[in-house]
């Protein structure tokens, strides 16, 4: 009896011993800053809408890049995310979701994936280092006036392991 009612406490409370949303939503938006592949910024943008970080219809749109300032920051392992910027060269993906890729005219932006912070560019640099992402992709956010992005750009994907820049 004393074990079925423990077999039973423990499936009960097993969904809450899984991995939270949150927690998960922030591994995969390290994986994809890793660069280690062309980043695909459709689950992020969905889970960010769904949970109220974003509204898709509030893009700034420029240069083929779809841009939206978090309604709330988003905690990335002691990084506050306030903003998150995306494009797509593949024209299946654009007619997939013309509310999140666009192209404009011009040279294409890649296909990328960028979050922005207000942390400084040199602590953006540390922490990213510290997370298995490579500090080439840390700059200036030109997208947010005053934040430091980090950004996995097909165009300029290489073997991203840390550095010590």
């Amino acid at each position: 009896m004393r074990l079925a009612l423990t077999i039973a406490a423990l499936v009960v409370a097993a969904p809450a011993m899984a991995e939270s949303p949150e927690h998960e939503v922030v591994g995969h938006i390290k994986q994809q800053l890793a660069c280690r592949s062309d980043p695909d910024a459709v689950p992020l943008l969905t889970y960010l809408s769904q949970r109220g970080y974003i509204s898709l219809v509030e893009a700034k749109k420029s240069d083929s890049t779809s841009c939206w300032r978090m309604h709330r920051p988003l905690d990335m392992d002691g990084i506050a995310i306030q903003g998150v910027c995306a494009a797509n060269e593949d024209p299946f993906m654009r007619a997939m979701y013309p509310n999140i890729f666009w192209r404009g005219p011009g040279t294409s932006a890649g296909t990328l994936l960028s979050v922005a912070t207000s942390i400084s560019i040199t602590a953006t640099k540390s922490w990213a280092n510290q997370h298995g992402i490579n500090a080439h992709d840390v700059d200036k956010s030109l997208d947010f006036n005053g934040l430091t992005k980090i950004e996995c750009n097909s165009l300029n994907r290489r073997d991203n392991g840390p550095t010590n820049e």
